[in-house]
C-alpha cells in the first residue's frame, strides 16, 4: 500500500471520495514493441522487435481518462 505510506490518503484505493487513479490493463493481449509505438520522446529501448504480453488499455487519474489505446 505505497499511497498509505507515504501518507497519501486519497489514493491507493476505489472508494466515495478517492482520487478514482486507474489502470485497465489487459492481460491476454500480445504487443510488439516498435519504436512508432513508444509514447516516450526517446525512442532507444532493449524491447525493441519483442513481442511481449499484456497492454494497458486504459489511464484515468482523478476519474478522468488519459489514455486509451489507439486500437483495440
Amino acid at each position: 500500500d505505497a499511497a498509505r505510506i507515504v501518507g497519501i490518503t486519497k489514493a491507493g484505493h476505489l472508494s466515495v471520495g478517492a482520487r478514482a487513479d486507474v489502470c485497465i490493463f489487459d492481460p491476454a493481449a500480445q504487443v510488439r514493441i516498435s519504436r512508432d509505438a513508444l509514447r516516450s520522446q526517446g525512442k532507444n529501448t532493449a524491447f525493441l522487435g519483442l513481442e511481449l504480453p499484456g497492454q494497458v488499455r486504459y489511464t484515468l487519474v482523478e476519474g478522468q481518462l488519459m489514455f486509451a489505446i489507439d486500437h483495440a
